[in-house]
């Protein structure tokens, strides 16, 4: 029986592209569930795409043909279908695009033969929660390392009592070995560095499918990896630069991604930082070992700003409160955290952003040299 299969490739695509229609016979490939890699051919080449639905409507001859199944690939669950829909529409890209991502090594034919991953299917039954729980984050500012330590130990310890896996997100490799050795006396922890072989990679999505590991602590592509239960997501040293992609397209951020992840499985989201970024205390609530902070910053949008006619770098309220505290002879500190005087020129007419014909960023303005620089 003729059917159609809505699959994501995973190739590098344009925002506008992300889902394309084949056929598939279930006389000779079978039944294709939601998750399922799949041989596909794709323009004058054959990619490796994922099954997101199938249907038996809408099936016209210009339609191509899958190929066959991927056995020695590890189907992804519905929970990490979402979690790639989710991603791919908060950064305004394609789902394929993010899909590539998540599995940077090209799955050629040399690395079949070399992969001996076998399939595992999507659980039947998972824990259950409301469809309406959204996921709170918390945000844990620690003083020392060794109270960030005190509490990985204390999570490790609760998630090995519910069997379900915990990742810890760390910036860069460096912070992953010196992590791994702090917690070296816990079980079941597997160290995945960001250049692994494709095998290792394989290996370590199998054993955190099949709910056979604890522990897992690498950098953001450890984001990618589906679970059948997940309990805790950590970012760890959620300020650190490294947590956001700044080369290629999209730029990923880990935080944000992570909350995506934490929003699919209804798992615990903790971000851990010795100097948290002000945006966090403004909508995550912050617990603190000792002595909690007090006070409570305000993020306006200049946007909103814009769109209310106000077209200068300085919102209304940064304006009154400055005139508030000159009123009264108080001093006023305005930290600008980038050089130049101007990050970015926008055209007051048309909102056109002047960018560098070269990398496409934000031209900045030094009132030194009088002259438009790109970062």
């Amino acid at each position: 029986m003729i059917q159609r299969a809505t699959i994501i490739p995973c190739i590098r695509l344009p925002r506008h592209l992300g889902f394309f229609d084949y056929t598939f016979d279930t006389d000779t490939i079978g039944d294709l569930l939601p998750g399922t890699f799949v041989e596909i051919p794709f323009r004058h080449k054959t990619i490796v795409g994922v099954v997101v639905h199938t249907a038996s409507d809408q099936i016209t001859p210009k339609l191509k043909a899958v190929i066959h199944t991927r056995p020695d690939l590890t189907s992804l669950p519905n929970e990490e279908i979402t979690y790639i829909l989710a991603t791919a529409q908060w950064y305004c890209v394609s789902p394929a695009t993010i899909l590539r991502i998540a599995f940077p090594t090209p799955l050629t034919k040399q690395s079949k033969q070399k992969s001996t991953v076998s399939v595992v299917a999507p659980p039947k039954t998972r824990r259950q929660l409301p469809l309406e729980t959204s996921v709170r984050p918390t945000l844990f500012h620690y003083q020392s390392e060794k109270d960030c330590v005190e509490l990985y130990h204390s999570l490790i310890q609760t998630s090995r009592k519910k069997k379900e896996p915990l990742i810890i997100i760390t910036p860069n490799d460096e912070r992953t070995a010196h992590l791994a050795a702090l917690l070296s006396k816990n079980k079941d922890i597997i160290i995945s560095r960001a250049d692994d072989g494709l095998r290792a990679t394989r290996l370590m999505r199998t054993m955190a499918t099949n709910g056979t590991c604890v522990v897992l602590i690498g950098t953001r592509h450890l984001l990618a990896t589906p679970f059948k239960n997940l309990h805790t997501i950590i970012v760890d040293q959620s300020e650190h630069r490294n947590h956001k992609l700044h080369e290629g397209s999209p730029l990923i951020d880990s935080c944000s991604s992570a909350y995506h992840k934490a929003q699919s499985y209804r798992a615990r989201l903790i971000y851990t930082s010795c100097a948290p970024r002000l945006e966090e205390y403004s909508y995550i609530p912050c617990t603190h070992p000792k002595t909690p902070y007090t006070f409570s910053p305000t993020i306006i949008s200049l946007h909103d700003e814009f769109r209310g006619g106000n077209t200068s770098h300085v919102s209304e309220r940064l304006q009154e409160e400055i005139a508030a505290c000159l009123k009264r002879n108080e001093d006023v500190v305005l930290s600008l955290n980038h050089t130049g005087m101007s990050k970015y020129i926008q055209c007051k007419g048309c909102k056109t952003v002047f960018t560098c014909p070269d990398c496409n960023e934000p031209l900045r303005y030094t009132q030194r040299d009088q002259k438009l620089m790109c970062p």
